[in-house]
């Protein structure tokens, strides 16, 4: 929960200071943080909220650090082992994230400035350090206990024997799988998250756009991969499971895109877009609430919702049955919390405005 939050501040200013504009960067940070299964994944002990904001943390750091280098500013080399260290990590709490660590580390690689080829490689340099720092501990604990640092658990378990075939258990994508990730009601991606239809549509933009190309490409290939691995392991529905649970990494990131793509969506796209956000916080309310393991989510998220059985509600947990009480206290706050937003949003849109008129 607090990688997640510490990831939707820093893309609200990373979007801020890359757009100058707080409409775009509250979309994306409220969209990641709320209008996603990061929210429900971030309150349940599971891999894949902490590994979608470490992928957000690793790719603003090291575009940072890619964008302080080419103005030879010296904070460059810290940030990229942060951002190293930020993709390490991702890894090292799902494996499958190097994928996307290493799709991340070679976009910064190919857009570097290299006419300055020796601070370039000494930025790349930091960021492997730091990669490796985070899995040393993973290598050490496989090591001690299966043997090899490369060995994992997967390779010993006896319920769950498909983990046996292809890698980890994942083998070539089936496209019957991939439709149902995308459009089944226990799993479709689009009745979990529709802000996804807002990001793809933002990416699609972005391509267009010299500027924001690299960052579109990234998002496009790791949507693309967490696609095609959820398709073809062995156990890609996630047994118990509110949604795709799986694709919560690259949906997630998603939101990076859609974030730098909203300067440029014309009135009826913003509009369109505010309403799959609305839409999806509201889905993914309910299954924070509700439950993120239920055995069957289109049967039973809905129902439980609206008849106030709350479960995942700390009210819920002193009384022990279902009331209406239960929305007072989540309602309350992010009425608060989004009164608290706004305000703020409003005192930093006056001051770019003001900075705008003074000139540079």
């Amino acid at each position: 929960g607090l990688l997640c939050a510490a990831a939707a501040v820093l893309l609200f200013r990373y979007v801020l200071d890359r757009s100058q504009n707080v409409q775009a960067a509250l979309v994306a940070s409220l969209a990641f943080g709320l209008g996603t299964p990061v929210w429900g994944w971030a309150t349940s002990f599971f891999s894949h909220a902490a590994t979608a904001a470490l992928l957000v943390m690793g790719f603003i750091a090291l575009d940072t650090a890619n964008r302080k280098l080419a103005a030879e500013e010296r904070s460059a080399i810290g940030l990229a082992l942060l951002g190293g260290l930020a993709l390490g990590a991702a890894t090292a709490v799902e494996y499958t994230a190097l994928i996307p660590a290493v799709i991340i580390g070679a976009a910064i690689a190919l857009t570097s400035a290299w006419s300055q080829p020796g601070r370039v490689l000494a930025m790349l340099a930091a960021a492997a350090l730091g990669g490796l720092v985070a899995l040393v501990p993973v290598m050490i604990f496989h090591a001690a206990a299966f043997g090899s640092p490369f060995t994992t658990g997967y390779a010993f378990t006896l319920i769950y024997n498909a983990h046996h075939s292809g890698l980890f258990g994942i083998n070539a994508p089936r496209l019957d799988v991939i439709g149902k990730l995308l459009v089944s009601a226990d799993r479709g991606v689009i009745w979990y998250a529709p802000v996804v239809l807002a990001a793809a549509w933002a990416a699609v933009l972005m391509v267009r756009r010299a500027d924001l190309r690299a960052p579109a490409i990234v998002t496009i290939l790791i949507a693309i991969y967490y696609l095609a691995m959820n398709a073809g392991f062995g156990y890609w529905h996630g047994g118990a499971s509110t949604g795709p649970r799986y694709l919560t990494p690259a949906i997630g990131f998603s939101m990076l895109a859609l974030g730098l793509a909203w300067p440029h969506f014309n009135t009826w796209q913003r509009r369109s877009a505010l309403v799959l956000i609305g839409l999806s916080v509201l889905i993914n309310f309910a299954g924070t609430a509700v439950g993120m393991t239920a055995v069957a989510p289109s049967e039973t998220i809905l129902p439980d919702f609206l008849s106030a059985d709350l479960r995942q509600t700390l009210t819920y947990r002193l009384f022990k049955q279902a009331s209406i009480l239960h929305f007072v206290a989540p309602l309350l706050a992010g009425g608060v919390l989004g009164w608290l937003i706004l305000r703020e949003a409003k005192h930093a849109e006056a001051e770019i405005a003001g900075a705008s008129s003074r000139g540079p």
